[in-house]
């Protein structure tokens, strides 16, 4: 297999293993290439992300600034995506709007469509 190769197939087997880790405690990871499998938890995968959740709470500090607002202004948070699955991306954003319940699990592209209505008052 290519390295482009390889890098895709371990790409899908990490995105799987992140699906799998929104459910469960740990779970393995299967390797492309004929790379043996390693085991892989929650705790992991937070510490891995942790540099990369720092750095995502700036914007949403910036964007309440910009808009004027403070985080105990808005209503609802709504998360779509795959970094939406992982509980430590979950609980640093709703610390950032102080621990506010976040609405999960609504499709994509109704979460976009419903966002643009309301910018445009809609």
């Amino acid at each position: 297999m290519s390295d482009e190769g390889t890098s895709a197939a371990l790409l899908v087997a990490v995105e799987a293993a992140k699906r799998r880790l929104s459910q469960l405690d740990s779970t393995t990871v299967a390797m492309p290439a004929g790379l043996p499998p390693f085991a892989l938890t929650v705790a992991d995968a937070e510490l891995a992300v942790t540099p990369l959740l720092d750095r995502a709470v700036a914007p949403i500090d910036t964007a309440l600034r910009l808009a004027g607002l403070a985080a105990e202004d808005i209503d609802d948070v709504v998360l779509v995506g795959g970094a939406s699955q992982l509980h430590a991306v979950r609980a640093r954003v709703a610390q950032a709007f102080d621990g506010r319940t976040l609405h999960l699990g609504l499709d994509p592209d109704t979460a976009i469509a419903i966002g643009a209505a309301r910018a445009y008052n809609c």
